[in-house]
């Protein structure tokens, strides 16, 4: 295993592609493996996916509002 460099730093896309390569890894071991069927993970993974929507267009809503309200007190 190699050793960790406590002073490197990710950048956001590593992190993000890191995050994609192990999800993707686990989610195609889970079903060769019949954990779960193709089928399931794409019910699954659509439901999710709508929830995540609704989480950022709750907090583009949030972030509206309160650039508004700063707008119109120090506008």
């Amino acid at each position: 295993m190699a050793e960790l460099n406590k002073q490197a730093r990710v950048t956001m896309q590593e992190l993000l592609v890191s995050s994609l390569v192990q999800a993707d890894a686990l989610a195609k071991l889970s079903i060769d493996n019949g954990v779960i069927t193709r089928e399931e993970f794409m019910k699954k993974l659509s439901a999710e996916r709508a929830v995540y929507q609704r989480f950022i267009a709750e907090a583009d809503q949030e972030y509206k509002i309160n650039s508004e309200t700063l707008q119109t007190t120090w506008g």
